[in-house]
């Protein structure tokens, strides 16, 4: 099998691919349309001797947010393999292949959505976010009202303009979310043609909050929503209760732990939880120098195992004080500082989990000395992401 990127006579090849893997059969308008936005260049493939395509992986790049700041990033999509040449250890080669050249990208993370968790984390991804369906009958809702000033509009199904600063305002808060550029919204978001989209604009006609959200058998479905304060909230969420007379139940989307539940006239609804993504830390020295660290009494070292990205093996210290990083020696087997593999260090940093947690579990080892530094030492994280890609 010969490993290489797909160019544009191989398009159709991984369209076919993609159709008969995901189970989705494209019209001949939306196959059209997928041909003419695809870049072969962000594809990687194994082929035969014959040139035939047996498998694929997608690599999206994108920036995503971690504390507010932005972080170059690989997003795995469209894992693919015909039957007939599955276990044949192709995803793992394209998997490990795009690991080494999403590093000389300067790509610092990597994430991806998985259909096996297990397998994933072989590679050295990780979960970092789970993510929330709300499910209620129409009177949980908020008693509906108008908002206390600005307005409500709604757009066509082309016009993303008014939302774009909302939406990036509103993923600055959290870890994980995808920074959207142009061709995100252009390419990614079509799926929601058929739905309705809906702004808040303030009293000086400034957007402030947009939800996506579709009404279909008495039913409403909030795929998203997005604000940059409370009363753009408030507004968004009195705006959602008008539909009482024309919907029986709600289905919402939402960040794990938001508040708004307790908005609503019944916060007794029902809330299903799914582990939703996964990362990877593509590059373990610019991820800790993209750290805000907060200043403990100590440096603090950590001893990072990771077989699949020799550049990222070895021990790091951390100054807070200083605001360093630095690598000082490969892998040791040292029970004198705090050892973890590369898997760790996404619910460690993202907030999925404690030092503590992590700890007391046996996927940190050191001393406990060390963990009560870490533990203080990283900031509070926020993670979600609402695109699936």
């Amino acid at each position: 099998m010969e490993i290489r990127k797909l160019t544009t006579e191989d398009k159709e090849a991984s369209l076919n691919l993609g159709e008969f893997a995901f189970q989705h059969e494209l019209t001949d308008e939306e196959r059209e349309e997928r041909l003419q936005k695809m870049r072969p260049e962000w594809e990687l493939g194994a082929f035969t001797s014959n040139n035939e395509l047996a498998s694929k992986v997608l690599v999206l790049p994108v920036d995503t947010y971690y504390h507010g700041r932005k972080l170059s990033t690989g997003a795995v999509s469209g894992v693919a393999t015909w039957p007939e040449f599955r276990r044949h250890g192709l995803v793992k080669k394209l998997l490990m292949q795009s690991i080494e050249e999403m590093y000389q990208k300067q790509m610092i993370v990597s994430m991806l959505h998985p259909f096996a968790i297990s397998f994933y984390r072989k590679f050295g991804w990780e979960l970092f976010c789970d993510k929330e369906l709300w499910r209620m009958d129409a009177e949980d809702l908020p008693k509906p009202s108008q908002p206390a000033d600005g307005y409500v509009t709604r757009l066509k199904s082309d016009q993303y303009e008014p939302v774009k600063a909302v939406y990036e305002g509103f993923a600055a808060n959290y870890d994980g979310t995808i920074s959207r550029p142009d061709w995100w919204w252009e390419r990614r978001m079509s799926r929601f043609k058929s739905g309705q989209r809906v702004v808040y604009f303030n009293k000086d006609n400034e957007p402030e909050g947009y939800i996506l959200y579709q009404v279909k058998d008495q039913k409403l479905s909030l795929h998203q929503m997005a604000y940059l304060n409370n009363k753009a909230k408030r507004a968004l969420w009195a705006f959602i209760s008008q539909h009482d007379s024309m919907i029986d139940e709600a289905e919402l989307n939402m960040p794990t732990g938001e508040f708004s539940r307790f908005m609503m006239r019944n916060p007794g609804f029902d809330i299903e939880k799914k582990s939703y993504a996964m990362a990877r830390i593509i590059d373990v020295e610019a991820f800790l120098k993209s750290t805000p660290f907060h200043a403990v009494t100590e440096p603090i070292e950590l001893n990072i195992k990771d077989p699949l990205a020799p550049w990222n093996e070895g021990s790091y210290q951390i100054d807070t004080h200083a605001g360093t990083v630095e690598k000082t020696s490969d892998f040791q087997k040292n029970d004198k500082i705090l050892t973890l593999d590369i898997n760790t260090l996404v619910p460690l940093f993202y907030g999925y989990s404690t030092p503590i947690e992590l700890y007391q579990h046996d996927f940190i080892k050191g001393p406990a000395s060390q963990i009560e530094q870490l533990q203080k030492s990283i900031p509070t994280a926020k993670p979600f992401i609402y695109d699936f890609f």
